[in-house]
């Protein structure tokens, strides 16, 4: 095991186990699991140069605990699932969903992956679950990054303010439903996102495209 990081990687999937390995640094290109050639096509900065877990994409069969790792170090752990498995293990649930987007690139084009982190003192462990048996997608990976003070939270703008141009209106509404259908290409900022998640403060959604569009025609009085 060559880490900085990580102490102790058990790996527990005895079925496809023996594909699962420690990369020391991430990058666009990078294959995404051991035994697949699908690559990393779109790596959120978080993630760049941070060690790679790479897991088996079959490991998503094995319906029980997949790994544990040990911090030598305050680290944080990012999740990446794809965003097909619409049920999430209860396992993720201490996870805290990032915003950020991964894309993997398999035959038929790239596909997003949902991020999600967990900071974890050094000579804690962890565990990794299952993938919860979803067949139709790809299994998770996963990333290690040494941990680092998080920066002040922005304050919200003007609710609703996806563009940051002063003013919530029908253009913010278009540019969160981009987002959400393109999120590789959308032009929204990380401040027009924080000003964009008026409904539930969990990440935008179509909810908040819907309510923002209710107050530009009147529907609902404030954001």
């Amino acid at each position: 095991l060559k880490s900085t990081l990580i102490s102790k990687l058990t790996v527990k999937d005895e079925t496809y186990g023996e594909y699962w390995s420690l990369d020391s640094y991430t990058y666009v290109g990078a294959k995404a699991f051991g035994d697949r050639d699908f690559t990393i096509t779109t790596l959120p900065d978080i993630l760049s140069g941070a060690e790679h877990i790479v897991t088996a994409c079959d490991s998503k069969k094995t319906d029980a605990d997949l790994a544990v790792l040990t911090a030598a170090k305050d680290i944080t752990v990012y999740v990446a699932m794809d965003q097909r498995n619409v049920t999430l293990p209860a396992w993720l649930g201490s996870f805290t969903k990032t915003g950020y987007i991964l894309g993997v690139t398999d035959g038929d084009g790239e596909k997003p992956f949902d991020v999600y982190a967990i900071d974890l003192k050094a000579g804690s462990s962890l565990t990794l679950g299952t993938n919860g048996m979803m067949g139709s997608v790809m299994g998770y990976t996963a990333f290690v990054t040494e941990y680092k003070e998080p920066a002040p939270v922005k304050e919200v703008g003007v609710r609703g303010d996806a563009n940051c141009d002063g003013k919530a209106d029908l253009f913010d509404a278009i540019l969160v439903v981009q987002y959400l259908a393109d999120p590789y290409n959308s032009a929204i900022s990380e401040q027009g996102k924080l000003n964009a998640d008026v409904v539930g403060d969990n990440g935008l959604t179509s909810e908040d495209a819907q309510q923002i569009q209710k107050f530009v025609t009147g529907l609902v009085t404030e954001l």
